[in-house]
Order: C-alpha cells, then structure tokens, then sequence
C-alpha cells in the first residue's frame, strides 16, 4: 500500500478537504463553479490515507457542508432526498476503489502497468459510485413518479460522462502531482 508519513497524510486530508469545500455542488463561492471534486476527493483519500477514520472525516465534511448549503446557503434541497444515505455506499465504493489503485501503486511503482490497473480501479470505482448514487436517487428519492430502466439509462448517459471527467481529472492531477514530488525525491537522493 502507499503510505505516507502523519504530516504528509495532514497535508493531504487538508488538500483534499479544501477541494470538497471550494467545489462541492456551487454550494458556496467558487472560483467561476470548478466541477465538483466530490467523487475524486474520496478516490484519492482511498489512495492515500487508507483509515476509515479519514473516510468518516471526509464523508461529515461532505454531508455538513449539504447542511449548511441547504439550511443557510439557500441551496435548494432537491438532492437532499430519502435517497441520500446511499452517497455513504457510493462514496464508499470510491473509496475501497483507491484502496485497490493505491495497492497496484505500491507493488509496481509509477509503472505504466501500475498506472492502467490504477486508472481501471478509477473506472470501478466510478462505475460503482454512479449506479449507486444515480440509482438510489431516480428510485428512491420520489421526484420520479414511473422509473424506467431506459429512462434511467438515458440519465446515466446525460450526467455519467461529466462525473467520470471531473473524476479523472482530479484523479490525474493527484497522480501527476505524486510522480512530479516522487521523481524529485528520487533526484535529491540520487544527488546526495
């Protein structure tokens, strides 16, 4: 597994809290609405700071941050339905996703098959997450009067697409930023 020290795994769960904070739904101020960073915050935490612990921190942030939206942000509460506890297993599913993509890191380094079986967890995981959260809404969340298996197919293919991009995207950020600070790390050493 990828493991990182108690200061580098601060300095991560702060990133990443700060990317759930400045992205999550337009909830609050944005820099110009960037996609929400939501599904890759809980990816990345499952590459990097394996403990539930930091999974049950990051999924309170995830949950206040709705409540406050909605009770004082006046965010409208569509989303906030009987369907919302299943973000715990959709989320969760990102999750376990990173645990497995931080494992195939970890055996083979920044290999280039280390890095297919990595981005392969990214689509499980994102595969998992969207019939999750999608799913539990369009059957539970009684804003859908006569769900439709095609009805929800063609909701799958309206919103999947951006979800998957903005996942990867960040996903891929976090991935670059990590060789970029491993191969200078690597440097130094060399050096020395």
């Amino acid at each position: 597994m990828l493991t990182a020290r108690l200061s580098s795994r601060l300095l991560i769960a702060t990133a990443l809290l700060l990317m759930l904070i400045g992205t999550r739904g337009h909830h609050f101020a944005s820099l110009h609405h960037l996609p929400s960073a939501s599904w890759a915050v809980f990816f990345i935490g499952g590459l990097y700071l394996a403990r539930r612990g930091w999974f049950a921190l990051l999924m309170a942030s995830a949950v206040t941050l709705d409540l406050l939206a909605v009770t004082i942000g006046g965010v409208d509460n569509f989303c906030v339905s009987p369907a919302y506890p299943a973000l715990l297993a959709a989320y969760g599913s990102l999750w376990l996703a990173g645990r497995q993509a931080a494992q195939a890191l970890s055996i083979s380094g920044f290999s280039g098959r280390a890095l297919l079986a990595c981005g392969g967890w990214l689509l499980a995981g994102f595969a998992s997450c969207e019939l999750l959260s999608s799913g539990s809404f369009y059957l539970f969340s009684g804003h859908f009067s006569q769900p439709s298996l095609s009805e929800f197919g063609q909701r799958l293919l309206a919103y999947g697409p951006a979800n998957l991009q903005s996942l990867a995207l960040y996903s891929a950020g976090a991935l670059a930023l990590h060789g970029a600070l491993h191969g200078l790390s690597v440097g130094r050493r060399l050096k020395a």
